[in-house]
């Protein structure tokens, strides 16, 4: 699987699909339902071997889609960022801080990239 999913925080019915390939949001869902039924959609066309309620389970118990990883789980203090942003200073990447995910999905809900990059911190390469 390219990709794997992010919910906000504990307490949003946000979640955040990211792609492991370019390192970027590829989809936003406002539901818990709407995230549903994608994975569901997915699973019996074959494309996910985890069954929809597990994976939904895992991704609000944990804060993330992945299995064994710590990428995304609650205690996971930021997410790589590549793809869609401005570029970062010179000897940096961004990184998006885990407390600033709700807020970064209805930014680009809202369609405002100017806004979501805001919430992106650039961090040094060599951390």
């Amino acid at each position: 699987m390219s990709h794997f999913t992010t919910k906000t925080s504990p307490e949003d019915d946000l979640y955040i699909m990211w792609s492991t390939v370019v390192d970027a949001p590829i989809y936003v869902f406002e539901s818990t339902e709407d995230l549903r039924a994608y994975v569901t959609r997915e699973y019996a066309q074959g494309r996910y071997a985890t069954p929809p309620a597990e994976y939904i389970k895992r991704t609000q118990e944990t804060g993330s889609s992945i299995r064994g990883w710590s990428v995304g789980k609650w205690d996971d203090e930021d997410q790589l960022v590549r793809e869609g942003t401005p570029d970062p200073p010179a000897g940096h990447y961004w990184v998006l801080p885990r407390g600033n995910q709700t807020a970064y999905a209805k930014a680009l809900l809202a369609e405002d990239d100017d806004l979501a990059n805001s919430f992106l911190v650039a961090i040094p390469q060599d951390d």
